[in-house]
């Protein structure tokens, strides 16, 4: 998934793309209704994109030029891969 991650992203030049610790939650919700309510969380914050596999998702928001905020639904996990503020935080986890 990362590599495919990678590709997606590639425009995102080096010095951009540096390492974040990703920020994890644990849930038991299922796909569709994380989907659902992360989506609907983040939809003021940009233009966002769904890249769908088996048994996993990645939401990826862009506002503007800036690095994407990339979001990895996996239950039982999901994860914030990039650097995200306190307010994001906050709104995914309502959806856990």
């Amino acid at each position: 998934m990362r590599h495919r991650l990678a590709l997606l992203l590639g425009v995102i030049s080096t010095a951009a793309a540096t390492q974040v610790k990703p920020v994890e939650f644990k849930t038991a919700k299922a796909m569709p209704d994380l989907e659902k309510c992360i989506s609907t969380e983040l939809l003021d914050l940009g233009d966002a994109t769904f890249m769908r596999s088996p048994g996993d998702t990645i939401l990826m928001i862009r506002e503007g030029q800036g690095q994407p905020l990339i979001v990895e639904i996996a239950p039982p996990k999901i994860s914030i891969t990039t650097r995200a503020s306190a307010d994001v935080v906050r709104r995914v986890q309502r959806c856990t």
